[in-house]
């Protein structure tokens, strides 16, 4: 039930990545995976989606994600 109902938002929580600067695909979807992890976690104890999704969003500073993909693309870019 919980994955039937993070699956139906995934569209939501995807752009919500994209508007707070995570454009790297691959990196989406890890952090997409993550997200989800923790949001079933709240659902889990008793929160329903919005709740739990307001939760883990407020954990993940307005910057994060945009330094958390401009590191890793630099890592990347060193590899190769």
């Amino acid at each position: 039930m919980y994955a039937e109902t993070i699956e139906s938002n995934l569209s939501v929580i995807r752009s919500d990545l994209v508007n707070r600067g995570l454009t790297y695909e691959h990196l989406q979807d890890d952090i997409l995976d993550h997200i989800c992890c923790m949001v079933e976690e709240g659902m889990e104890s008793g929160q329903d989606f919005d709740s739990s999704y307001g939760e883990v969003l407020a954990h993940i500073e307005d910057n994060t994600l945009s330094t958390l993909q401009h590191q890793t693309l630099l890592l990347l870019d060193h590899k190769f």
